[in-house]
């Protein structure tokens, strides 16, 4: 049996990948700007998370047809609570795309910025779309409780039974 002795090479190909990676180094942004893009990123992502949560509170709350057991306070709550953390999460968005605009990036790190970028609108799109159903259909059901009310109010207000109520019979 007979051994090749390839110390050498392999001498030769640790020096390379270790050039290699001082280049990496060289070239690789700062590690708290890509931690700072990618933080910021993942708490809009949980906010957004939270406010869907509160979405589907409010179209379960907003689906119900019910006249006696309106929750027309805890509604108006979360509207009011859904519409802020919308308006800080555009806020929020804005701010994160200052950030990665602001970043010189590789290409790749570019692109997934921006896919990063881009899935955080559409969520938030889509959440925004689930409010303005969860409100269309509240307003859709407050206008049938209403007429429904109505119906019920005219129909107890019979005119027979209004001068019926009002003869008065003298006593002798």
């Amino acid at each position: 049996m007979s051994f090749t002795d390839r110390t050498s090479e392999f001498l030769d190909i640790a020096a390379s990948i270790k050039h290699r990676k001082n280049l990496k180094d060289i070239k690789a942004p700062p590690k708290h700007a890509r931690s700072q893009f990618n933080a910021g990123a993942a708490e809009i992502a949980r906010q957004i998370h939270v406010t869907t949560e509160k979405l589907n509170k409010l179209t379960k709350l907003a689906r119900r047809m019910s006249l006696f057991d309106d929750q027309g306070a805890d509604i108006e709550d979360l509207t009011i609570s859904i519409t802020g953390d919308i308006s800080l999460m555009n806020e929020r968005i804005a701010q994160l795309q200052q950030i990665q605009q602001s970043q010189r990036q590789k290409k790749q790190m570019e692109q997934h910025a921006v896919c990063v970028m881009e899935a955080l609108k559409g969520r938030l799109h889509d959440a925004t779309s689930e409010f303005k159903g969860a409100l269309k259909t509240r307003s859709e059901n407050l206008k049938g409780q209403e007429e429904r009310r109505n119906a019920f109010s005219t129909t107890t207000r019979n005119p027979s039974l209004q001068h019926s109520a009002s003869v008065h019979i003298p006593m002798d």
